[in-house]
């Protein structure tokens, strides 16, 4: 009809629960060649590795709709990086579910750089090389054809941990809809994690604070009784 678009298009399905809306905009997306990209499979899959910690792998790759993925988390104080989700189809040397690590700052890897800089990182397998001839930071095991990663923020705008989506077949590079989407998926994320861990740390507050009083409390029933 001649009319120019001049913003990108995103489409988004919405419906009940289990009323077949994933599966309908998958098989439109295949068949205009359109990205897709299941946001309610990313939220369920990081707020449920997030609260159950022991995940099975398996069970976690049929809750997302991701070839290459991970969740990692991270604790700014000892530098300790847990990676309670990671799947990777081609890098053999991905890590395994449970798997942690040091943040060795003299040597930041793609994840490292978001983790320390607290700003999301888009880049292709060219800025990779650039920047790992520059010394700012490297790739850990085979090099993607495109790599994004986000920062997790808690409430205090604190760094918490990161998602990171890459591929490595140029032609399925994520196009610019597909990295604004990953990033808005990014901070509900970030969002539903924060409320996950904030209360499991005060349920830990709390129970180690109940036991402290109630062994000063024994201490002074012990006293009056000697």
């Amino acid at each position: 009809n001649g009319v120019r678009m001049t913003k990108p298009l995103l489409i988004a399905f919405d419906g009940p629960a289990a009323s077949g809306k994933g599966t309908l905009a998958s098989v439109i997306a295949a068949d205009y060649g359109l990205p897709f990209l299941d946001t309610g499979l990313l939220y369920r899959a990081a707020g449920h590795l997030a609260h159950v910690r022991n995940i099975d792998p398996a069970i976690a790759a049929s809750l997302i709709d991701a070839e290459n993925f991970y969740l990692a988390l991270y604790d700014p104080h000892s530098g300790k990086i847990d990676y309670p989700y990671y799947v990777d189809i081609i890098d053999v040397d991905a890590v395994e579910s449970q798997h942690y690590e040091y943040l060795d700052p003299s040597r930041l890897s793609l994840t490292g750089q978001v983790l320390t800089s607290g700003q999301p990182l888009l880049i292709d397998a060219a800025g990779i090389c650039a920047a790992q001839a520059e010394g700012r930071f490297y790739c850990v095991g085979d090099r993607p054809e495109f790599w994004m990663g986000a920062p997790l923020k808690n409430a205090a705008d604190e760094v918490f941990g990161m998602l990171a989506m890459q591929v490595y077949d140029v032609a399925r590079t994520y196009s610019a809809e597909d990295r604004a989407l990953f990033l808005v998926v990014a901070r509900h994320v970030a969002m539903a994690l924060d409320r996950i861990l904030h209360r499991e740390g005060m349920e830990e507050t709390v129970m180690r604070r109940t036991l402290e009083l109630s062994a000063v409390n024994d201490a002074l029933r012990q006293e009056v009784a000697d």
